[in-house]
């Protein structure tokens, strides 16, 4: 991740077998050292200094997954806010209706449940 931040992609690069970048909050995959090459300079073409913390390593046999705060640019856009604030909580409602909803019905049904 520090290369990243120092735009050293190919140091970046030569830490994979198989450079491979799943982006889980807006599901882009950039599969190969084509892909994830284009995506570093995508992405830094829009934000040449986005720097990402690292947050939490984890690794499996053929992974290793990096959680970091992506979150810090779209707020920084405005396109995000803290989740408390009351503009995050309207966010999330009007975002995600169906799983606020299910989680209210669910909440419902076990306290009609536990009288």
């Amino acid at each position: 991740m520090e290369s990243e931040n120092r735009h050293d992609f190919d140091t970046t690069i030569a830490t994979f077998d198989h450079p491979r970048y799943e982006l889980v909050p807006t599901g882009d995959v950039f599969d190969g050292e084509q892909e994830v090459r284009a995506y570093f300079a995508e992405s830094r073409s829009a934000f040449p200094d986005q720097r990402n913390e690292v947050i939490a390593l984890h690794h499996a046999d053929d992974a290793v997954i990096v959680e970091f705060d992506l979150l810090t640019i779209m707020r920084q856009l405005g396109l995000a806010h803290e989740s408390t604030s009351i503009a995050g909580r309207l966010s999330t409602l009007v975002s995600h209706p169906v799983t606020i909803g299910r989680t209210i019905l669910g909440s419902l049904v076990r306290r009609s449940g536990a009288r």
